[in-house]
């Protein structure tokens, strides 16, 4: 199933899925009209939360590092890629700004600024 998660103000939406056979969480892009699957980690499963306008898309991955969550960012600048946020261990991005300032969670405490 695809569920979309945001839209950004040209069109371009974002949402998780599954990879099929697997049921590993697999994000997705859809933009000019064309639904795309967003590069992955190994991983137990990731998952998109923001797009900005700018098209840098966050969310995070479980089990990257063995049993914990980690932020990640889908620059775009480099299309094709993923980064591992230098965020708190157990990051969960929520969002993302307009100047590229990403908000979220890590365990009981709150982040931002990657």
């Amino acid at each position: 199933m695809a569920e979309p998660v945001d839209i950004d103000a040209g069109g371009v939406v974002i949402g998780n899925g599954s990879a099929p056979g697997t049921g590993i969480g697999q994000p997705w892009i859809y933009r000019d009209g064309k639904l795309e699957q967003l590069s992955v980690l190994p991983s137990t499963g990731i998952v998109v939360s923001a797009i900005d306008d700018a098209g840098d898309i966050v969310g995070h991955g479980s089990d990257i590092v063995d049993g914990e969550y980690v932020g990640l960012r889908w620059p775009a600048a480099r299309q094709g890629t993923v980064e591992v946020l230098d965020a708190p261990v157990d990051a969960l991005p929520s969002g993302i700004t307009d100047n590229g300032t990403i908000v979220g969670s890590a365990g009981p405490a709150r982040w931002t600024g990657c």
